[in-house]
Order: structure tokens, then sequence, then C-alpha cells
């Protein structure tokens, strides 16, 4: 019996999603990804050397009117052709979640990580020196109001904390997170990628520029790097795709594409993964290490903050968080010891 062609569209909005795609290609059968961005285009065309059937990857109009037309559009279209829409993004893509409420095409929601570092207008009003611009607010009400009438779909408006090092006080960004979808599930997920023989291991420093002076980030990163090297250990650096990077000064060290997703590297070849506040770390139990306590001109405050807000992102976060050399040392060995032992 011949098979039917399918012609199934995927929205993503971020490289998270990149891994569980890989992993269930054949399962979700996507022909074409959406995406806003032409960085984020490069970053997910490294999707098809790693499946078999490719997917085309195109952007989306850069104006906000012209991207929502055009994926009301293409939302009607798939609705018409009785074709599936999945998607993966929690927040912040309210012109795609006011497009697919008025569409309501068939669907397939799979998010990627919980929102546990976002909080609520409430939580956000108990710090006194808190300040949020007021047109967010203003906004939500209009929204809220709107979907009375089911004009749009309910929304939650969300905070996340952004630390400001300069005034030692927080900013939040703001988001919006659609109500009305129902997520789904995939279960035993089978990677696509041939298990291999294991590599000698390395170490894989994460380069995007986090809060603190770029010196000081540039200065503890080379310092760390070079205890790495001391133990005979490769060391390797992963740029971020749409931030600045800080580069230790006269490298020497493989700097790996910062468009290539940090999520389809293959993550057995890794003793640890080095960074400062990136959300990559999160995502990597016992085997990720933070530097966020070698931030020196970092007041303490500001330190504890960015920890307690990269252990919401995921309950189950086993990152380490060393706060000197000592415990850095102790952390490494471990982490070779376990890595050679496995």
């Amino acid at each position: 019996m011949k098979k039917v062609k399918t012609n199934n569209i995927s929205f993503v909005a971020s490289t998270l999603p990149v891994d569980f795609i890989v992993k269930n290609n054949k399962r979700l059968d996507i022909n074409i990804i959406y995406v806003p961005t032409k960085k984020l285009k490069r970053s997910l065309q490294f999707i098809n050397t790693l499946i078999e059937k490719e997917i085309k990857v195109e952007v989306l109009p850069n104006k906000k009117m012209l991207q929502f037309l055009y994926i009301l559009y293409l939302l009607f279209k798939s609705k018409i052709k009785q074709e599936k829409v999945i998607f993966f993004h929690e927040i912040s893509w309210l012109i795609f979640d006011i497009a697919f409420h008025i569409t309501k095409p068939c669907y397939e929601f799979f998010p990627q990580v919980k929102l546990y570092g976002w909080i609520n207008i409430k939580e956000v009003n108990e710090d006194k020196s808190a300040k949020i611009q007021k047109i967010f607010l203003k906004f939500d009400s209009v929204l809220t109001f709107l979907s009375n009438f089911n004009i749009v779909p309910k929304f939650n408006l969300l905070f996340h904390p952004v630390d400001d090092f300069s005034t030692n006080k927080l900013r939040f960004y703001a988001g919006f997170s659609c109500q009305s979808y129902k997520s789904k599930k995939i279960e035993n997920n089978i990677s696509t990628i041939s298990s291999k023989k294991k590599s000698q291991g390395k170490f894989i420093f994460l380069c995007g520029i986090d809060i603190g002076p770029k010196d000081e980030q540039r200065e503890v990163t080379a310092d760390i790097i070079k205890i790495i090297k001391d133990k005979g250990i490769k060391v390797e650096l992963k740029g971020h795709p749409n931030w600045e990077n800080i580069y230790p000064d006269n490298n020497d060290n493989k700097i790996i594409d910062k468009y290539i997703p940090f999520e389809i590297l293959d993550s057995t070849e890794f003793i640890g993964i080095i960074g400062f506040g990136s959300i990559v770390l999160t995502r990597y139990p016992r085997k990720s290490i933070s530097l966020l306590y070698f931030l020196e001109s970092i007041s303490s405050d500001l330190v504890e903050r960015r920890v307690l807000s990269l252990k919401k992102i995921h309950k189950k976060n086993d990152c380490f968080y060393p706060k000197n050399k000592m415990e850095l040392n102790k952390i490494i060995d471990l982490l070779i010891k376990i890595f050679y032992e496995e």
C-alpha cells in the first residue's frame, strides 16, 4: 500500500526543541519548520545532518503584522488540508498564539521546559525595588478583556528576573503564556544518532556573555581552562548564536561553530559542561558546573538570586556551584573519574 505523503509543518522559536525533533523526526514527520529569525534558521539547518528525511527551514517575515498574516495563512492552509501543526514554545510568541486561536488547526504541542523561573505580578510586587514597564500591565488588561469575548485566547502574564549588576537591582522581562494548549508527550523517544565508542573526553565551556564585566568573565574562563588543561584534559569552547561571546585572550582551544545548537552535540563526549548562568547548565544534571560564585565584582545578593533562578528552571537540576578553586578542583576530578569509569 502506498504511503500517504504528509505535509506537517512546525513553528520553532528557539533551539530548545532541536534534540527532541532529531530523536523523534520519524514520528513527527515534519516537512517544513518556520522560524522567526535568520540566525535561528542557520542553527536549525544542522538538524538535517542527523536525520534521513530533509526538513526545509524557512524564515517568517520580520515585520510583525506581515508575520501575523503569514502565520494566519499557513495555519488556515494546514486546517483545510487536515495537516498537523507542531510547535514547542511555552511563552512569548503572542503573534502565533493569536493566529492559532483564530484558525484552530489540528496540532501537537510539545513543551520543552517548565516555566519555573517565571513569576507572576504578585511575586514581582513583593520586591519593593522592582520596576516593570506599565505598558505590559495595560496590554495584559486589553488581552484579558478581549479573551472574555473569545477574540483572543487566555494569557498568563509572567515575568522573568534579569540581573542588573551595575545597580544591583532586578529588572523584569515580561512574557505572555497562552493557556489554551494541551501538551503532549512522546514516550520512549529514540535517538537517531548511533552509539559510538567512548571518545577521549573533554570539557566544554559556554562563552556567551553573562552578568558581570567582560574582562572578569574572560579572566575567570582562562584561569579555569588552565586548571583543566594542566590535568591533561582537552577543552573546547562554544559560543551563543545570538549573544556576544567572551573568548579567552590568546586562545588555542577549538571553537565550535556557535550556530550549531548545543542540543545536538553529543554530550556523551563531554566530561563536563562549564559556564556562568546559561540555561544549558540546567539540562545536564551532574555534568554541569556554574562559575557564578567566581565573579567577585558582583554582589553576593545578585549571585545568589541568579543561582536560585537557575535552580528554579528545572526542579531536578543537579548543576554544581563551586564557591572556590578547592571545591572546583574536587568537582572536576569527580567528573573525570565518573567519565572514565562508566
